[in-house]
């Protein structure tokens, strides 16, 4: 066949070895480079796919760092909320104690008053039987001097005598009223301190068994996954102001009490399980111990989802 080599080995084509290689030869080699470019693809393969399952452990990671987080924060406004309704109990305890001081101080100076004044009259008392009996005196010297006037000057002498008597049996009345009015202040003083011992204890008993009472009946009070609303009460000059903030606000605004309950009782209708009523009394506050122990009970008593009947 002319114009064509041949390949074929053997000793028609001429002598001695081929210089092309063999088809036996020729496949090994393609089966070399198909196993070479088999496994680098194998091995760039195991390195995605080691990649890609370390980035699903970072994302997993980095979901359990934010659902953590959350958590805390949702736990740490819990107890900010708390704490500042627990900061609002204690003012109007405070509140009332001093109230309670006030009253008993004022009661004692009253006392004290009238124990000054009795104590005057008794002075005067003792000045008018001096000057009863500097008469007397008086009288037995110009019944010494005199005969004369002697039944005048005696029956002046037993009047001023009567008058002593009179006044002496004043005087002691006086005193006796004085001792007793001592005695009752002391009484006074320890049936006060007794009932404000007493009403301390009591105090503290009630507060620890509604405290014990609402763990065994309820689960305790709580801000998380309320819908909380604050609202501030408090009076300056006479005048109660009342502000309202609502979440998502970033300040509160004032309004009236029928502006107050009409709000409320919407977002008591909206939500009837979920409403979170924080009444926050500030420091300074102007207010009575009952009469921000009244608006507190009314308010949460109304709206709040924990004391509402």
């Amino acid at each position: 066949m002319e114009g064509f080599v041949d390949l074929r080995s053997g000793d028609e084509g001429g002598s001695g070895d081929s210089f092309w290689p063999s088809f036996t030869d020729i496949m090994m080699v393609v089966v070399m480079i198909f196993m070479i470019a088999s496994t680098v693809l194998i091995l760039r393969n195991w390195d995605l796919v080691r990649e890609l399952r370390e980035t699903m452990d970072a994302e997993r990671a980095a979901q359990e760092v934010a659902r953590f987080a959350s958590e805390v924060n949702a736990t740490l406004e819990e107890q900010l909320a708390n704490a500042q309704h627990e900061v609002s109990l204690m003012r109007m305890r405070l509140m009332r104690s001093q109230e309670e001081s006030r009253a008993q101080a004022e009661a004692l100076a009253d006392r004290e008053q009238r124990l000054l004044a009795l104590q005057d009259r008794l002075g005067q008392a003792e000045l008018d039987l001096a000057a009863s009996r500097t008469r007397g005196s008086e009288l037995e010297s110009e019944l010494q001097e005199t005969t004369r006037t002697l039944a005048e000057l005696r029956s002046v002498w037993q009047t001023q005598e009567r008058e002593l008597q009179e006044v002496r049996g004043q005087v002691v009345q006086l005193e006796t009223a004085r001792r007793e009015q001592t005695e009752e202040i002391a009484r006074l003083r320890r049936v006060g301190s007794e009932a404000e011992r007493l009403l301390a204890s009591l105090q503290g008993d009630y507060d620890s068994l509604k405290v014990k009472y609402d763990k065994l009946v309820r689960p305790a009070r709580t801000a998380q996954g309320k819908h909380v609303v604050e609202v501030r009460y408090e009076k300056r000059d006479g005048d109660t102001r009342i502000a309202l903030r609502e979440p998502g606000q970033a300040a509160y605004r004032g309004v009236t009490r029928g502006e107050l309950d009409t709000r409320l009782a919407a977002l008591a209708e909206g939500y009837p399980d979920l409403l979170y009523v924080k009444i926050v009394i500030p420091e300074n506050s102007g207010l009575s111990y009952n009469e921000a122990w009244r608006f507190t009970s009314d308010v949460l008593e109304k709206y709040d989802y924990y004391h509402r009947q």
